[in-house]
């Protein structure tokens, strides 16, 4: 049986008060030629690493402050359900954050198609699955107080060329906080004092207590932030500026750029041409006989 579905949203980013229900409805469209069984379970996670992967928790592992529900009379969590072909179901979520609770929380809403001939409730059988992101901070006060620190700002690599050299500027970004946030920012390259260049920032989420590497955004796309030759040669200054939001001064970093590869051919070449002026001086006259 083919896995063909789709979620919407993608990704759900909440800021709710402590002792608050609120609802948000999922569109759950079977895109495929059959009807599918499906069931919808809540797992939480934590970021792990730089990257944006997260490590799924383990029931003893999770901190409970959300309670999670359905308002729908016909489909509950952890119960199987069907969608006929090209048919799609909405499923209204229930997200009540408890009492006295203060922080973050991550969670996926994953819908896991099962295989008709070995259904039961344990997840055996399953075909494959697809999920929504729910990021809840939940806090009394509607401005949250960000702290930002930024890391480990440098470029790559050591050696920039005027031609030859793609530069890659690196960094991260820690989060100081107990509440998610942005990476939302850019980075300015001056020379002389003039502005070179500008990369926008590509907003990713940082959870609370942790850090994100750096990536710039150019339309839809999301890549390194870099700069491409070629270069004029001289002194240049990167600096990275985050939301002012975020409470962080920006940081700067200085890079040179030399046309060390025409150097060393200019170099090569003056050798070659030394080594040949060497050999013809000292190769000896040739004497003719009459």
């Amino acid at each position: 049986m083919p896995f063909n579905l789709s979620i919407t949203p993608p990704e759900l980013e909440l800021l709710i008060p402590p002792d608050k229900t609120i609802t948000q409805a999922y569109n759950i469209t079977n895109n495929s030629d059959s009807a599918v069984t499906l069931k919808a379970t809540i797992e939480p996670w934590q970021a792990d690493g730089t990257t944006g992967a997260v490590r799924y928790l383990t029931a003893n592992e999770v901190n409970h402050v959300l309670d999670f529900s359905t308002f729908n009379a016909d489909i509950q969590l952890g119960v199987p359900f069907t969608i006929p072909a090209h048919q799609k179901r909405q499923i209204v979520l229930k997200i009540k954050s408890l009492p006295n609770t203060v922080g973050d929380s991550y969670q996926t809403l994953f819908l896991t198609q099962l295989d008709n001939y070995s259904l039961d409730n344990s997840g055996t059988g399953a075909i494959g699955r697809i999920g929504s992101h729910i990021l809840v901070s939940i806090s009394p006060a509607q401005n949250i107080n960000y702290q930002a620190q930024i890391n480990q700002f440098h470029t790559t690599p050591i050696i920039k060329d005027i031609f030859f050299s793609s530069i890659t500027l690196k960094g991260l970004i820690e989060n100081k906080s107990k509440f998610y946030f942005k990476t939302d920012g850019q980075i300015t390259i001056t020379k002389g004092g003039q502005v070179f260049k500008q990369l926008t920032l590509s907003p990713l989420n940082v959870a609370a207590d942790q850090s994100r590497q750096i990536l710039c955004q150019t339309d839809k796309n999301i890549s390194p932030c870099s700069l491409t030759p070629p270069f004029w040669p001289g002194i240049y200054n990167a600096t990275l500026t985050l939301n002012p939001e975020l409470h962080t001064a920006p940081t700067t970093i200085t890079f040179f750029v030399f046309p060390y590869l025409l150097t060393l051919l200019i170099g090569l070449l003056f050798i070659l041409g030394f080594i040949i002026g060497k050999i013809k001086k000292q190769k000896p006259p040739q004497h003719t006989t009459s």
